[in-house]
């Protein structure tokens, strides 16, 4: 027969399954567009600094070159993929 420790390893196994696929069913659709703009942050960071060091522009002004940058970049990527 297993022990005690086997079974309460199995429960918290089990507990952090549960955890997770509620996180996922409930959460996530609602959080989605905050990780997605979370991620997008965090990949235009490195052109932003670039632009206000050797650019000499104002953070907000490099941040929206890097914004439409990108999101042109990804409409003409999505452009290119879907051919509307």
């Amino acid at each position: 027969m297993p022990s005690r420790a086997f079974w309460a390893a199995c429960l918290r196994i089990l507990a952090a399954a549960l955890g997770v696929f509620l996180f996922v069913r409930f959460l996530l659709p609602v959080l989605l567009p905050f990780l997605i703009g979370f991620l997008l942050s965090q990949l235009a960071e490195p052109a932003v600094r670039l632009l206000q060091a050797r650019g000499r522009l104002p953070r907000g002004a490099a941040a929206a070159v890097t914004m439409s940058a990108l999101f042109l970049l990804l409409s003409l990527l999505l452009g290119l993929l879907l051919r509307v």
